[in-house]
């Protein structure tokens, strides 16, 4: 079985391509420059119209100071990582990364030491010229320039003929991802060994189901992990759950509230820099997910299919205290 997201996707492949003439203009002063001038208690759209557009866009991150901002672009035909930076009060035209563009790749996470970015991809292993069936998890190193080096692939025993995405890092080092390798979508915990890592841990019935459990997000300090599951329950087809790491042991996850979990699926879970903001993709959150109180026109149809709240995936923004998580 494989990640089969992108087939969500095939319905929006007619929409327009994104305009950039416009940039959203963020609050100024702001200590981070996707900090809310005010309580962001409701899920909102981030960046619309140059990080959100009418395409679909997933899998967001940011750089450590939070002022260069990554996402996944280009399902299904090919997933590139791509990035804006805030500059002069607003956010850049997106640019393809120095290392995507080529092969599917997706799912871009910087270290909260800035010092590397894990993405996955199926491109070639070292040593082919045949890209892969299966997700690896590769990273790229800054250089003292600051520009990222040359891709690498993580070895065994994270990585595996079995799918893997999605790694997101500790402070000190713990690779949480999600993996297929069991024959279902379950959530792993990797510690360094060395220049790499030891043995993947399944974090355990507390956390993972029998349905799809991957996207793991883990808080810097590993006291919560966020990810994406299918399990039933939940109001959307995939929706977003937390659990908390108490004495070493996990807490039966729960449900991040509708606040979040609204729609069809919601995904790809994202702490801000700073922690005090996640960032997810959610999709069938625009036009024609609720009923409307009055019939749509021509034009507002033509108008809302061409723009972001045309139910493709857009990422969007809350205030993690919104949530209940401190």
């Amino acid at each position: 079985m494989r990640y089969r997201i992108t087939l969500l996707l095939l319905t929006f492949a007619l929409a327009a391509p994104p305009s950039f003439g416009q940039a959203v203009k963020i609050s100024a002063g702001a200590p981070h420059p996707y900090a809310s001038a005010t309580p962001l208690t409701e899920a909102r759209i981030f960046a619309e119209g140059v990080v959100s557009t009418a395409d679909h866009e997933d899998s967001p991150g940011f750089d450590r100071d939070g002022r260069t901002a990554y996402w996944s672009y280009g399902l299904p035909i090919l997933s590139t990582i791509v990035f804006s930076r805030f500059r002069s009060g607003r956010w850049t035209e997106p640019e393809a990364a120095s290392f995507s563009g080529r092969y599917h790749d997706r799912d871009p996470f910087v270290t909260p030491d800035g010092k590397r970015l894990y993405f996955c991809s199926r491109r070639p292993a070292p040593g082919s010229d045949r890209p892969k069936d299966d997700w690896d998890v590769w990273y790229v190193e800054r250089d003292e320039a600051g520009a990222w080096g040359e891709a690498r692939r993580l070895g065994p025993p994270v990585n595996t003929d079995a799918d893997e995405l999605y790694a997101t890092q500790t402070a000190d080092g713990t690779l949480y991802f999600g993996s297929i390798r069991s024959g279902d979508w379950d959530l792993y915990r990797a510690e360094r060994e060395g220049a790499g890592f030891g043995e993947p841990e399944n974090l355990g019935e507390a956390v993972n189901s029998k349905a799809w459990d991957f996207n793991p997000m883990i808080a810097p300090d590993e006291r919560f992990v966020l990810f994406s599951s299918q399990r039933p329950g939940g109001p959307g087809g995939i929706n977003i759950y937390v659990s908390f790491r108490r004495e070493g042991a996990w807490t039966p996850a729960r449900q991040i509230g509708e606040k979040v979990n609204a729609g069809a699926w919601q995904y790809h879970p994202m702490l801000s820099p700073d922690g005090r903001y996640l960032f997810f993709c959610g999709g069938a959150r625009g036009l024609g997910s609720r009923p409307l109180r009055r019939p749509v026109t021509y034009r507002e149809l033509i108008g809302n299919f061409r723009g972001p709240r045309n139910n493709a995936g857009n990422i969007y923004q809350i205030e993690l205290r919104a949530l209940g998580i401190e």
